[in-house]
Parts: structure tokens; C-alpha cells; sequence
């Protein structure tokens, strides 16, 4: 596990450094767009091609937009179906 700004707890499958990378293109590009949503943002893993991303507060849905358009730009090229957001141990819809 590694921590980024001591805020965000960063998981991958198999410690894959690719995967690392992409998971810092994520964070900085939500960061990028709205540097409050890092702050809002407790965990955020790459588990074989899903995004998982737990939230401290409830995300708006112009974060989760944003989250997704990362997730199947081409720099992150997954789908973006690919992603699951929970808050307070529950999968938002």
C-alpha cells in the first residue's frame, strides 16, 4: 500500500508499478479538475482493471463524471463501467 500526500491510501493488484502509475494519472488529473476532490477521497485501488474509490464525503456527480472520464481516456484505457465508489461501506448507484 502506498500513501499519496499522506491522504489517500493507493491499492494495486500484484503491486504492478503500472498499475501505480496509473492510479497517480487518476489522482491527478481529479486533481486537476477540482483539487477539494482529493481531499474528499479516503482509498483508491486498481483491481485488475476496476476502479475502486472510497469516499470520506459524498461525491457529486460532476466527481464521479470525472472519475469516469479519466478512467476510459485513453491514458487510462479501461472501461468506464470498470468503476465502483463507495461511501460510508456502500456502493453508490
Amino acid at each position: 500500500m502506498m500513501k499519496i500526500y499522506d491522504k489517500i491510501d493507493m491499492q494495486v493488484t500484484d503491486n504492478d508499478n503500472w498499475r501505480y502509475e496509473r492510479l497517480h494519472i487518476v489522482i491527478g488529473y481529479l486533481y486537476a479538475k477540482n483539487e477539494e476532490t482529493i481531499d474528499m477521497i479516503n482509498k483508491i485501488e486498481d483491481h485488475e482493471g476496476f476502479l475502486l474509490i472510497t469516499w470520506k464525503k459524498q461525491p457529486d456527480a460532476s466527481q464521479i463524471k470525472d472519475c469516469q472520464n479519466i478512467w476510459e481516456s485513453s491514458l487510462c484505457n479501461e472501461c468506464c463501467e470498470n468503476i465502483e465508489h463507495y461511501f460510508n461501506g456502500v456502493v453508490i448507484p
